[in-house]
């Protein structure tokens, strides 16, 4: 495909401005990045890197919870926005919204069996246990260890949702 001048202008900055998040020249990296925005405003990429720009250089979540949204509203396949949605709303102790976007997304695993989405049962295992609801915790991150047996970390999730719901012989095993 031949990309026209403007495509190609928005192409190569865009690229510019994600080097640059890369190699921590956040300065620059940010000012690429709100260029392009104003360029065009349907690339999941820009919000992805300006919501990880707020979280780590502004240290505000709550601008970066507005551009993962976006970034994840543009490209509801990409894992990254996705998860930093959810550790965003996990950070900001906003159980409700992290539920319903983690229960969509299992839902749309279930129905289009997109192996994209599996991580989602893993971050609602870990939403349950954070806020001790150790029975749906147990349950999600079963299903997430079914999709994936080798992940120790879910293991460990598991082991320590078994742990606290008191079944210590199932939390031995997984540990």
């Amino acid at each position: 495909k031949i990309l026209l001048d403007d495509e190609y202008d928005f192409f190569n900055q865009l690229q510019i401005g994600i080097i640059y998040f890369k190699q921590k020249e956040y300065s620059n990296s940010f000012n690429y990045l709100l260029k392009i925005k104003k360029k065009n405003s349907h690339n999941f990429k820009v919000f992805l890197y300006l919501g990880n720009f707020y979280v780590t250089q502004e240290k505000n979540p709550e601008k970066a919870k507005k551009c993962y949204l976006k970034s994840f509203e543009l490209n509801p396949e990409c894992k990254q926005a996705g998860k930093s949605l959810s550790d965003i709303y996990m950070a900001l102790k906003d159980w409700i919204s992290n539920e319903k976007l983690l229960k969509s997304l299992t839902k749309t695993f279930m129905e289009t069996n997109s192996y994209q989405l599996h991580w989602a049962w893993m971050q609602l295992g870990l939403h349950y246990s954070a806020i001790e609801n150790w029975d749906n915790a147990v349950a999600n991150l079963r299903t997430y260890i079914r999709l994936e047996p080798t992940d120790v970390d879910a293991w460990e999730a598991l082991a320590d949702a078994y742990y606290y719901r008191g079944s210590y012989t199932s939390a031995m095993k997984c540990y």
